[in-house]
């Protein structure tokens, strides 16, 4: 999905976007020349724009955390250092070629798995809490506000939606009821989830806070981003953990956030 968009901000006048498969063999001569490799059957993963591109400068730190080439407020130069960490933790490699004014492919590689998959037994239905509290959900992400408003609404919680930290400040003092939780992503454009919540619990002392990110909780905590021992739920969210995390957070009495 990051790798997508990024295609499609590249090529601001539209373009093409190419997305492929194929099954590669790294072998012993390949890997010579890659020791970074291990030599086996992978699985490609390739996405292609044919945009902008990038120059050398820009590839040498286009996986750093915070890096970004884009106008302020518009980019946290999160996501693709969450995409690298993603394919390492799965033993995979990246590789980027890039020329500006040509456009920009990028490579995965992700180790095949050789046995069978095993198909799961159908799950019995999970019967999924309900509850009358009133939400405020805060993401950058359409997608994301969407699939927790959807999940959230039909068991009787009321949410209010807001892309940012600046509107949910707005919202949150011009809702006459009370609030009794934030949700909020932690890294957005403008103002993080952490400042947002302080502002938000400094005006409604009551409410419980709780945070998502599809950054690690370990990446967050060495940036000193969130504090230990907060409510956090890592991306991508299932709407099955997204209750129970929601139920457990509301039902505690006192008001660790």
């Amino acid at each position: 999905m990051n790798l997508t968009i990024n295609a499609r901000d590249a090529m601001p006048n539209g373009g093409r976007l190419e997305i492929e498969t194929q099954n590669i063999l790294f072998d012993e001569e390949y890997v010579k020349l890659h020791p970074e490799v291990e030599p086996g059957s992978y699985v490609m993963l390739a996405v292609t724009d044919f945009g902008e591109g990038m120059g050398k400068d820009v590839l040498e730190h286009l996986f750093d955390p915070f890096f970004t080439t884009k106008d302020k407020g518009k980019g946290t130069g999160l996501g693709l250092a969450t995409a690298h960490g993603i394919i390492k933790q799965h033993s995979g490699q990246v590789f980027v070629y890039s020329e500006l004014g040509k456009g920009t492919t990028f490579k995965i590689y992700f180790p095949a798995c050789e046995k069978s998959v095993v198909v799961p037994e159908k799950k019995k239905d999970i019967v999924l809490s309900h509850g009358e509290e009133t939400i405020l959900v805060v993401d950058d992400e359409q997608s994301i506000r969407k699939l927790i408003v959807d999940t959230l609404k039909p068991l009787g919680y009321k949410c209010i939606e807001a892309s940012c930290g600046t509107d949910a400040i707005k919202l949150a003092k011009n809702t006459p009821k009370d609030i009794h939780l934030l949700l909020t992503d932690v890294i957005m454009p403008g103002m993080n989830g952490k400042e947002l919540s302080r502002v938000i619990k400094a005006n409604h002392p009551a409410i419980k806070i709780m945070f998502i990110s599809g950054y690690t909780e370990n990446a967050i905590a060495s940036h000193t981003i969130l504090d230990a021992g907060v409510n956090y739920l890592p991306k991508p969210l299932t709407p099955t953990l997204l209750v129970e995390k929601i139920r457990q957070v509301l039902n505690r009495n006192h008001r660790k956030t």
